[in-house]
């Protein structure tokens, strides 16, 4: 799970997933799931590359998907970051809801750092509800 959401927007358990997430969210979804079951030096990723990395961007992205003042109706979804072949494959969310695509949107392009194994998966949990003003 993605520990520097912490600050910007609680994290929580992953959501059921839906059924129109399709399959490539669901095969994305499981390699993650793997990577936090098996680590292999997955943990190691995360803390030391991956949330360091993206930590400064969150608020700057929230800033801009997040309507303000922020409504209580905000989403509570998954996003998995996938790689192929050791390189940026795709960015999903569980959620169609406008806020989760925009989050997706401002996340995709970015010049993510290079994975620890070629398929590797991350699930980023967001729950944005208890952040309404």
């Amino acid at each position: 799970m993605l520990l520097i959401l912490a600050a910007a927007a609680s994290v929580t358990p992953a959501p059921p997933l839906p059924p129109a997430a399709g399959l490539a969210y669901a095969e994305a979804y499981e390699r993650a799931e793997r990577y936090e079951r098996t680590d292999n030096g997955a943990m190691q990723y995360r803390t030391g590359v991956l949330y360091p990395w993206l930590g400064p961007s969150i608020p700057r992205i929230l800033d801009t998907c997040v309507p303000r003042p922020k409504p209580a109706d905000l989403p509570l979804f998954t996003l998995v970051l996938s790689f192929r072949d050791g390189r940026f494959d795709a960015l999903q969310s569980s959620s169609d809801h406008p806020v989760a695509q925009c989050i997706v949107k401002q996340m995709s392009p970015l010049a993510w750092p290079a994975p620890p194994f070629p398929d590797f998966a991350e699930q980023m949990h967001f729950d944005l509800a208890d952040k309404a003003e």
